[in-house]
């Protein structure tokens, strides 16, 4: 290089530019030589290309690009050269500083003539690339941060539960109504408008409510979602992020082989469970007793768990499933006596045995983080003394007693002198739960209290705070909650006047609830009543 391309390019490296604006189609941008030097940031999170042309080759020219938010699916940023002569870009110097197990996945520079370097919706935020030229060739250095994995000082990231990735931080919302339509929203600033104009209807033929949200992956590691519907059989469906953000109507796909109605579904390391309906069809008739497990959403198979100890023959439908997110999975029910069993399975869903019971009490729900299984049920002894629970382990230490800690009154101040959830808002109603970085948070029809656990050690936050009746414009029924990790929490109502969206920025702080809509409404079908909402991370958190 000679000293005046060197020279040229310490000088003119003063300006920095934006690519894209993070939302929508980005303008492609063609650099021109008096540009060398430049630093570019990338926020490009578009299910599309951007396409930037490097200028017209010199000698000591010279640029970077830092990605400032992660590529979308589909989306991809395009490196090309202005030279259509064959090997005019080399694009083989890559480094691969966190994630995944090769350096090129989300990188393409084999593209038959080599003028260009395509980098895919593998890299997250913190990428770099450097483009360098000699004056007959441009060198592509890459620092690579794929599949969301972070290290301290690189990426935009949450630190993940032990040995688990929750992927790159959320910036979508997805939300579901109760005729059959989705709504998105951006993040929580996604005004109301633009949240009533994004409804959509998936493929739910008659119109049953979208009762469950949940975010994972396909069979080749690409985003998916799993909706479950309150449909009586078949109620799965699975539908891609991009057709989900695009509003492409009837693009999802009904789940054939999983009839019975589900009411959970969750996602872990590369597994995907679903579990629900498990009593009798009718007078003689044997109970389900089954879930259901794949390893791409799309092909199901059935788990048959007649074989599991006290599993009782009349049993209800459950709804409590949690997975630590490296293997372990949980679900619980309850049956007619009142007597909860926990059962785990420790080899991805595919056999499940007996590791806890709670005596007279009925489970509602199960949530995981902090390398913490947390428990809410309704603890009815009979004697004047119950009341709604929770109780916690250490994810690594279910099995037995003694691995769990001390039950709390999901109550002010974990007393039982105000009790927060009501029987009726329990295993079918409107309990609610959410966690993330050891932080559970739990409703009934109108409260949220806020809970934090570390093992066996679980804690009650102070009072319970009223959303509906309490945040002037929320109205009626919590029926939806969730988080993203990073300190932002989403509750939803079914008002029947249309649906209400409180967020919380500040770690769900008791004091921190606002408004970011109010009574959706949108035709055709009216109002929209918030039955189920997720962001796109995947869990735990």
């Amino acid at each position: 290089m000679s000293r005046r391309g060197r020279t040229a390019r310490v000088a003119s490296r003063q300006r920095i530019e934006t690519l894209g604006n993070g939302t929508s189609a980005p303008t492609n941008k063609t650099i021109q030589t008096a540009e060398t030097g430049e630093l570019y940031f990338i926020d490009h999170n578009h299910a599309s290309a951007l396409t930037i042309t490097l200028p017209p080759m010199q000698d000591g020219a010279y640029f970077k690009f830092i990605f400032k938010t992660a590529l979308t699916e589909d989306g991809s940023v395009v490196i090309a050269t202005s030279e259509a002569t064959a090997g005019s870009i080399v694009g083989s110097i890559f480094e691969q500083v966190t994630g995944g197990s090769n350096a090129a996945s989300g990188v393409d520079t084999d593209d038959g003539t080599d003028v260009k370097i395509t980098l895919s919706d593998d890299i997250h935020p913190g990428s770099s690339v450097e483009c360098f030229c000699d004056g007959s060739v441009w060198h592509a250095h890459a620092r690579l941060n794929v599949s969301g994995v972070g290290e301290s000082g690189f990426g935009d990231y949450s630190p993940p539960s032990p040995g688990h990735d929750p992927g790159p931080a959320a910036s979508k919302i997805y939300i579901g109504v109760q005729d059959g339509r989705l709504l998105y929203a951006e993040n929580s600033s996604t005004s109301q408008s633009d949240i009533e104009n994004s409804q959509f209807l998936h493929r739910n033929t008659n119109s049953a409510a979208t009762v469950r949200i949940t975010y994972g992956k396909d069979g080749s590691g690409n985003p998916l979602i799993i909706l479950v519907s309150a449909r009586d059989n078949n109620s799965l469906f699975s539908i891609t992020p991009a057709n989900y953000a695009a509003k492409v109507a009837n693009s999802s796909t009904r789940i054939n082989t999983v009839g019975v109605r589900q009411y959970n579904a969750a996602w872990g390391n590369n597994v995907w469970v679903s579990i629900g309906g498990q009593k009798q069809t009718g007078t003689g008739d044997p109970p389900t007793k089954k879930l259901f497990r794949s390893t791409d959403g799309t092909n199901w198979t059935t788990i048959d768990l007649s074989g599991l100890t006290d599993f009782p023959d009349v049993t209800t439908n459950i709804h409590a499933l949690a997975t630590n997110g490296t293997g372990k999975w949980w679900f619980g029910h309850y049956d007619e006596t009142s007597t909860s069993r926990i059962y785990c399975s420790e080899d991805d869903g595919q056999t499940w045995a007996l590791h806890h019971t709670l005596a007279t009490s009925q489970i509602y729900r199960m949530a995981y983080t902090n390398d913490s299984l947390v428990v809410t049920y309704n603890y009815a002894p009979g004697d004047g003394t119950g009341g709604r629970q929770a109780i916690s382990a250490a994810g690594s230490a279910t099995s037995g007693a003694s691995n769990w800690g001390t039950p709390v009154f999901l109550a002010e101040d974990g007393l039982r002198t105000n009790d927060m959830i009501a029987t009726s808002h329990g295993h079918t109603g409107h309990h609610r739960i959410a966690a993330a970085n050891g932080r559970v948070l739990v409703s009934d029809t109108h409260n949220v209290l806020l809970l934090t656990v570390d093992g066996k050690t679980l804690a009650v936050q102070g009072a319970r705070t009223t959303i509906a009746g309490g945040l002037a414009g929320f109205n009626s029924n919590i029926n939806a909650i969730t988080t993203d990790g990073a300190g932002n929490w989403y509750l939803g109502s079914d008002a029947g006047d249309g649906g209400d969206i409180a967020v919380n920025t500040n770690n769900a702080d008791p004091s921190s609830w606002s408004l970011q809509a109010n009574q959706l409404n949108k035709s055709p079908g009216g109002v929209r009543r918030i039955f189920a909402m997720s962001v796109d991370r995947y869990l735990p958190l």
